[in-house]
């Protein structure tokens, strides 16, 4: 199997610039393909193109690559992405996810004085992050209940803005 790297440079090369592409029906020219380049934070999006209608219309595409075999499907998730990729139960829906493996939360130190594990030494836990997986990754894994047109969402970014 590819790397994911190279399965980026795979995309990138269906849409040279100068090229065109049709979406939704329109035809565009490829005005700029690449890898986005935030000033800050950690970009969501892998390969960005932009195109241009003869009207005018400019349009952008936002491509986000999984490969098969990965495993974070999106990591350290805001509410408001959440929403974007769940829809409007998002809330509950991690609620319910959470509920049903509180005891894992409960039962865990906050503050470690001795090494344990992974944590070192007089190290305090500040939270924990919502991530959304494949399969489950630890003891603080839940499973979310999805329908399978939310699962379907999820993969193909339906909700996304």
């Amino acid at each position: 199997m590819p790397d994911f790297i190279d399965t980026e440079h795979s995309v990138e090369k269906l849409f040279p610039v100068g090229t065109t592409f049709f979406f939704e029906g329109k035809e565009y020219k490829v005005l700029l393909c690449g890898k986005p380049r935030p000033s800050q934070g950690e970009c969501k999006t892998d390969v960005y193109i932009k195109g241009i209608a003869s009207d005018g219309e400019v349009r952008e595409l936002k491509i986000s690559v999984k490969q098969k075999n990965a495993d974070f499907l999106e990591n350290k998730m805001s509410l408001g992405r959440a929403c974007e990729i769940l829809g409007k139960d998002a809330s509950d829906i991690i609620c319910r996810c959470l509920l049903s493996i509180q005891d894992r939360f409960i039962d865990d130190c906050l503050v470690y004085f001795e090494e344990r594990g992974k944590t070192g030494a007089r190290t305090m836990k500040l939270g924990w992050k919502f991530e959304l997986l494949n399969k489950l990754s630890g003891e603080k894994s839940g499973i979310l209940e999805l329908t399978e047109e939310q699962k379907n969402d999820v993969f193909a970014g339906i909700n996304l803005h």
